[in-house]
């Protein structure tokens, strides 16, 4: 913590760290620093190292604490093999540093450079318009990348009404590939030419932030296509999700004060607010753990009522933690659905299925000893992200940000949004990192295979006010060959009630 921190920042950093000693735990910045630190104090630990080769992928997303470490580690022979694409560099937000990635030939002198230039998943028209965005990047690799495809046809640039009619275009759009699903298809048009063998899990839905998601979920669900969102709510960030984990950490360790904090009065059970603080205090002044402290029934200065309470909860808890030595990891995460109370307190299908989901997760720990599958357990279910959650095996279209879709690749593509301030983006009153946007505009470009929309809006709703927008600077650097520009707006017709009837409602 640097010395110049306000006072209260340092307070609750050391507050932080004594925390962390105490559960004798590291966080995951601890496990990048410790170790440099390690490396650096004792050097002839990289001696008893046996790796003689090193290979980094995605190198162009390394911080400067994952930097030091890649350079320490090869050190000693040399022998290392660095993959990347400095026009993919999009987390500079999360500490990447494209710089290090740039100036691999400063640090390694010897590097032999060796540019893979096709591309062997979209079309060139594609490619040559994503080019032509990233090259006004300064901070990048000179590296021409060239489609090995056949020619595929122009992208579709859309100008819509407002973020409502750009979210029936693209519903009406992947109705038209497919050949018309539900009611919207009796307006679709120029059906014919466009079904070509396209399920729903060809397409996919990109925007720059999680608020533009919404309105696109509505209109799908209105459409009856069926989709998938990916990172809106993360999975594991679900309260009945945090619920169930936060159960089998306490189980594995009691002494995991935030976990037991979240599950001692969930389901309520009488243990609110004052008694959990007097009994914090009592763990405070006492030097004992948190749960040590509720074991002292006797001398808690809580009311007998609540103290039957926690007398219950340490039963139920116990008899877990019995449980949690004799049987699978999948099998306590059952028992702990059942008898606790969550079975009840989430009656909704949705959150059931969510800790069923979790559940089957589960089951491939189950081989092994009931202590160590739940171990991996929680060592696995600690570093999930937003990508863990995408099911290519679904057959759905799915919705997802610019950030989470890198990696991944779709036939047909749609970018909403396409507009100033939102492609690039613009934080509140500060400046656009235009470099960053454009690579992550990039990114989304070149996920498409072989169909590419670009959405924009005359205006979108702000905080409550529909304001008017611009479209984005980057569709003017895209060569107008490569272009077809379509207007749509919403048609404002009755349907009839005897076409309702005639058409396919809410096939899927």
């Amino acid at each position: 913590m640097p010395s110049e921190a306000p006072h209260e920042l340092q307070e609750s950093y050391r507050q932080y760290q004594a925390a962390l000693k105490e559960k004798n735990a590291l966080d995951f910045d601890d496990l990048l620093i410790k170790t440099v630190h390690l490396l650096k104090k004792h050097p002839e630990i990289l001696d008893r190292l046996p790796w003689k080769y090193i290979s980094v992928d995605e190198y162009q997303d390394t911080n400067r604490v994952q930097y030091e470490i890649i350079k320490l580690l090869s050190k000693r022979n040399n022998n290392i093999c660095i993959i990347g694409d400095a026009d993919q560099a999009i987390y500079a937000f999360r500490g990447a540093n494209i710089q290090n990635f740039l100036n691999v030939g400063d640090d390694f002198p010897n590097v032999k450079i060796l540019q893979l230039k096709n591309n062997y998943r979209s079309t060139p028209e594609i490619i040559k318009s994503a080019r032509s965005i990233i090259q006004k990047n300064e901070d990048r690799m000179q590296v021409e990348i060239e489609s090995v495809r056949d020619k595929g046809g122009a992208l579709t640039i859309c100008e819509t009404t407002d973020e409502k009619t750009e979210a029936e275009f693209i519903v009406r759009t992947i109705e038209a590939y497919m050949g018309g699903t539900n009611r919207y298809e009796i307006e679709a048009n120029n059906v014919d030419d466009k079904t070509d063998g396209y399920i729903f899990s060809d397409f996919a839905v990109l925007y720059r932030t999680h608020l533009q998601g919404k309105i696109l979920e509505e209109t799908f669900l209105k459409s009856g296509i069926p989709y998938q969102i990916v990172g809106a709510v993360p999975f594991y960030d679900r309260s009945e999700i945090k619920d169930m984990l936060a159960y089998t950490r306490a189980i594995y360790d009691p002494n995991d004060h935030e976990a037991l904090l979240r599950i001692i009065n969930k389901p309520t059970r009488g243990i609110g607010k004052t008694t959990i603080e007097k009994i914090e205090k009592y763990s405070l002044n006492e030097g004992i753990p948190f749960y040590k402290a509720c074991e002292e029934l006797d001398v808690l200065p809580i009311q007998d009522e609540q103290k039957n309470s926690l007398a219950e909860f340490i039963k139920l808890f116990e008899s877990f933690r019995l449980k949690s030595t004799e049987i699978s990891v999948s099998n306590l995460l059952k028992e702990i659905f059942n008898i606790t109370g969550f079975k009840d307190l989430y009656k909704d299908k949705k959150r059931q299925d969510n800790i069923f989901q979790l559940i089957g997760f589960a089951v491939q720990f189950n081989e092994l000893s009931p202590r160590e599958g739940m171990k991996k357990f929680i060592e696995e279910t600690a570093f999930m992200t937003d990508k863990d959650i995408y099911d290519d095996d679904k057959d759905t279209v799915t919705l997802l940000t610019l950030h989470a879709s890198k990696g991944l690749e779709f036939p047909v593509v749609f970018i909403a949004g396409v507009e100033e301030d939102l492609i690039p983006y613009k934080h509140g009153e500060g400046e656009i990192q235009e470099s960053e946007e454009r690579r992550l505009f990039y990114v989304g470009m070149t996920r498409a295979k072989e169909k590419l929309y670009l959405l924009h809006t005359k205006k979108r709703l702000y905080f409550g006010e529909k304001l008017k927008v611009k479209s984005s600077r980057f569709l003017k650097d895209i060569p107008k060959e490569f272009i077809e520009n379509q207007i749509h707006e919403r048609k404002k017709r009755r349907i009839k009630k005897s076409d309702m009837d005639n058409s396919q409602m809410a096939l899927w």
